[in-house]
């Protein structure tokens, strides 16, 4: 089913069906996490809670950097991880070798390592054909403790042999909110 659904997607893509796969657009559907939810995630999202960690996770209507929502995620001390990573149909197929920028804005409430000493990080990579190393930004180092809405974004370029996106978010502790996540081809 994984390889006739990339099939599809790889055949639309190139029959202009998805013209979010253009230079400039943004290829993630739900980016800004105004769809639905589905089993406990927005729409093109799926999130993991492990390490018997306590979190509370909502679409937030009250604190947004733009549009009606914004996913908040807040961890009880003394934390633990959750993981809030991109659906494999979240987005449209990439161009192999071509060159890419994720980006999103972030506001944190307190945040802080877990109780494992683990940083929050939002990561971008791509599938099957990996970057080594992965391209990683430590929130600790950009947003330690309370901030206001700031973007954090990275680039890097799709290896020949991968044909989708792999964007994940690693939340240790406190409060944090994540919104108009992009990924846009650059080349």
């Amino acid at each position: 089913m994984k390889k006739y659904l990339i099939a599809v997607l790889a055949y639309m893509t190139i029959a202009g069906i998805f013209p979010a796969a253009a230079a400039g657009a943004n290829i993630l559907y739900n980016g800004g996490f105004e769809g639905p939810v589905d089993n406990g995630s927005p729409g093109g999202w799926k999130i993991t809670v492990n390490r018997g960690t306590e979190a509370e996770i909502a679409l937030d209507s009250g604190d947004t950097h733009s549009g009606e929502n914004a996913l908040k995620v807040a961890i009880t001390p003394p934390g633990g991880r959750v993981v809030v990573y991109l659906d494999e149909a979240g987005a449209a197929p990439i161009t192999p070798g071509a060159a890419y920028e994720a980006s999103c804005w972030i506001r944190t409430q307190n945040l802080d390592y877990n109780r494992f000493h683990e940083a929050p990080a939002f990561r971008f990579n791509f599938r099957p054909q990996r970057i080594r190393p992965g391209k990683l930004v430590d929130l600790i180092n950009k947003l330690q403790g309370t901030s206001g809405w700031v973007q954090i974004s990275q680039k890097a370029t799709a290896p020949e042999n991968s044909s989708r996106i792999h964007l994940d978010f690693v939340l240790t502790s406190g409060t944090v909110w994540i919104d108009d996540v992009e990924v846009r081809r650059l080349r």
